[in-house]
């Protein structure tokens, strides 16, 4: 079974990482990529299983994106997560499909599915556009906010950081923590909008920068493109999270 790798994927983004070699890349119009076009310069990490980008290369107090829930059948969590090298990730994320208990966080390990702090009370429904944000005080305290923005509620959790954490890399991610069934065809499992990180020194941006931004990939241990992140557009604010087919 494939498990979740936040701790050492943003310990590998921090310290550099290394690059996996995109074999061949799909037109900006295609509507199926077969992989991930990646951001101008930015080299990819191989996961097993994420699909998104993380910004590395200063340090960072706030993370946030937007999106729609898609059903359940479309897999896995949206997340955001500040994390770092020997760090211990903050993470809040939504399941596919909505409901009870579909928001989720962690702050303390060690890590199992992601999310095993707890649940938030928020309960969004199939359609419902939602932001995730985490900030970082810089104090001593991590800020969980999850807003569904049409069902108009909002919920913040006060939750104390990690001792004496400096968070080095800022994530927006699709995660797979199980194994799934690969699609004939590839389909796009979420769709990120509006993703912005802000630096300990107030400095804000896009996923693009001014910072070094790494593609995340989920890579199957025979080279597959499991899952990959579409090319980020709206100035570095948007992309989409794409499950591939087995061959």
């Amino acid at each position: 079974m494939r498990r979740h790798i936040t701790r050492a994927l943003l310990a590998a983004a921090a310290a550099g990482g290394a690059a996996l070699i995109i074999i061949g890349t799909a037109g900006a119009g295609a509507a199926s990529p077969t992989t991930a076009r990646p951001a101008a310069g930015a080299s990819a990490i191989a996961t097993t299983s994420q699909a998104g980008y993380v910004a590395v290369g200063q340090n960072f107090r706030f993370v946030t994106t937007t999106v729609v829930v898609p059903p359940k059948a479309s897999y896995g969590y949206a997340e955001v997560v500040l994390g770092g090298h020997g760090v211990i990730p903050a993470t809040l994320g939504v399941a596919a499909g909505g409901g009870a208990a579909s928001v989720r966080w962690n702050v303390v390990g060690p890590l199992t599915d992601n999310m095993a702090g707890g649940t938030m009370k928020l309960a969004p429904k199939v359609g419902d556009w939602l932001t995730l944000s985490i900030y970082f005080n810089q104090q001593g305290s991590d800020y969980f906010t999850v807003s569904d923005l049409t069902q108009k509620v909002s919920q913040t959790l006060n939750l104390p950081a990690p001792a004496h954490v400096v968070y080095t890399a800022a994530e927006v991610a699709c995660l797979l923590p199980g194994n799934v069934t690969a699609p004939k065809a590839s389909i796009r499992l979420w769709e990120f909008g509006k993703s912005a990180v802000t630096t300990y020194s107030g400095v804000r941006g896009s996923m693009l920068g001014p910072w070094t931004t790494r593609q995340i990939i989920d890579v199957a241990t025979n080279g597959h493109v499991v899952m990959s992140p579409w090319f980020l557009w709206n100035n570095g604010n948007n992309f989409g999270a794409w499950l591939h087919p087995a061959s």
